[in-house]
């Protein structure tokens, strides 16, 4: 009988432990990206017509560190552009790259990584406007292709070394939504959004996506849908195990 208890305990913690998994990755998984790049696709502007914006409002206002404001938060759509760039592994023209090497030596593995880029904009048919980010900054980096010679390759496997590169293409549809700032005294560029000193105000998010506005609305509302039904499917597994668990136990008490 101590057995069995034990083994009804046991199985109540798990139970409970994947209810309340499949609860955060049910409802974890949230839309409001989504909602906010559908709303502001509502009414694109382009890149003129930002710039004309903030020519209106002085640029001297935009210039503050810990200005932000709904005005200052725009879509940009158009094309990645930069200075001429190619990828260190396959020589694909990018803005971006990003190497992540992997040494094994026997049981230990050592990881590092380089990175290098370009100053990027996005252009469309009005005009171009700069493209910043930072460190926390999700950049829709893709895998680079790998033209290493047979005979590197080779070397490389007999090293147990493993090279892996993204990047950020260049010339390809892009979309971003951020804070409109000051670049300089005359332009301006996009830039993840900033708060006050004091963390008054609610940080926006920053999106950077090789996607069309459209695409990527479907592709967030798609991975929160799937992310419901695994949710839900855990947490029914977790109640029912719980249930059952805890039905044996106290049955087994009397």
């Amino acid at each position: 009988m101590s057995g069995d208890n034990d083994l009804s305990v046991i199985g109540m913690v798990f139970g409970g432990i994947f209810t309340a998994l499949g609860g955060a990755i049910a409802f974890g998984q949230s839309d409001e990206k989504a909602k906010l790049v559908e709303r502001m696709a509502q009414n694109p502007k382009t890149i003129a017509e930002i710039k004309a914006d903030a020519q209106k409002e002085d640029f001297s206002s935009f210039a503050s560190p810990f200005a932000a404001n709904d005005s200052k938060y725009v879509l940009v759509q158009g094309r990645v552009t930069c200075d001429p760039l190619t990828s260190r592994l396959g020589q694909a023209p990018c803005c971006f790259s990003r190497i992540s090497t992997t040494a094994t030596n026997g049981p230990v593995s050592e990881r590092s990584s380089s990175e290098v880029f370009s100053p990027t904009s996005i252009q469309d048919a009005t005009g171009s406007v700069r493209l910043l980010w930072d460190r926390s900054s999700q950049l829709p980096l893709v895998r680079g292709p790998n033209n290493r010679s047979f005979g590197q390759a080779l070397l490389m496997s007999l090293m147990n070394v493993e090279e892996k590169e993204m990047i950020l293409p260049r010339d390809v549809p892009i979309f971003a939504i951020g804070e409109v700032a000051a670049l300089n005294d005359k332009d301006v560029c996009i830039r993840p959004p900033q708060t006050d000193r004091y963390r008054r105000t609610v940080m926006k998010p920053f999106i950077v996506s090789l996607q069309s506005p459209e695409e990527y609305v479907a592709s967030e509302r798609s991975n929160k849908r799937a992310a419901n039904i695994f949710g839900g499917i855990m947490g029914a597994f977790g109640f029912g195990l719980g249930g059952y668990s805890a039905y044996h136990y106290f049955k087994s008490s009397r």
